[in-house]
């Protein structure tokens, strides 16, 4: 069980808020691990659910969900597979534009989503992640999935293709969200590494990446040089305009008292 109630003066300098401050949090989590020697593929058996709320200082309900999960199981493969069920709450306390020209209006809407996640061994050469949701979403209805595929060669080399592609259809309008990323890292030494993240947004029409080299020293200390680019983009390979870019350069080091 979790109570938070964080004002709206509050300045979270050394932390972070899922949201702007000024609200009342409630989380209620029950988890049970259950396992068997005489289950001869199934490893264990995780029923669980889980209960949040937000609430404005106001006693406004902004947001809640409620997620049932009692038939994930985890295979001997290392694979796992579960189906759930979320209802979902929004408050909308004025019109919110969620796509372009598609525009909710204000009110309190509470949606069923089924969702389905399958995973193949992670710790294999080759693995894959599967989620779908079907369902209500606000006054319409919502499909989608996500895939991701990744490739592992010894603990060197890291890279995956994540495809997530969401079909809504609203009252107000309808419309298609696709993201497309690639992830690459290679580890020259357990302390050196280079990673890379790479992905287009087709409602957005917004092109991303981030490259970060990294050479750790100790307690997470080293150098850190990182390289983030925009683009105004109609595709992953197809870049109309620059939007943003940045390098940063930090090294940190750590020294101790010792005797």
């Amino acid at each position: 069980m979790r109570l938070m109630r964080i004002g709206e003066a509050f300045n979270p300098e050394v932390g972070f808020l899922a949201r702007t401050p000024g609200y009342r949090h409630h989380e209620l989590q029950f988890m049970r691990v259950v396992r068997n020697p005489n289950w001869t593929r199934v490893r264990e058996w995780n029923p669980h659910f889980t209960w949040r709320q937000y609430y404005g200082l106001d006693g406004f309900y902004q947001s809640g969900q409620l997620h049932l999960d009692f038939t994930e199981v985890t295979f001997n493969s290392g694979g796992r597979f579960g189906p759930e069920l979320n209802v979902y709450h929004e408050g909308l306390q004025r019109p919110f534009q969620i796509a372009k020209n598609v525009v909710l209006p204000v009110g309190s809407y509470d949606f069923p989503t089924w969702g389905l996640d399958w995973q193949t061994n992670p710790s294999a050469p080759l693995s894959m992640l599967v989620r779908g949701d079907v369902g209500s979403f606000y006054n319409g209805t919502r499909r989608g999935g996500t895939v991701t595929v990744t490739y592992r060669r010894g603990a060197s080399i890291t890279s995956s293709l994540l495809v997530d592609y969401n079909d809504v259809r609203l009252d107000q309008g309808n419309f298609i969200r696709s993201i497309v990323g690639a992830r690459l890292g290679y580890s020259f030494t357990p302390r050196v590494f280079i990673q890379s993240l790479a992905q287009f947004n087709q409602q957005a029409q917004v092109w991303t990446a981030n490259v970060r080299f990294g050479w750790l020293n100790t307690a997470a200390t080293g150098l850190f040089i990182v390289l983030n680019d925009g683009e105004q983009a109609d595709g992953f390979f197809n870049w109309q305009r620059p939007m943003a870019r940045s390098l940063t350069f930090k090294f940190t080091r750590q020294f101790g008292t010792g005797e």
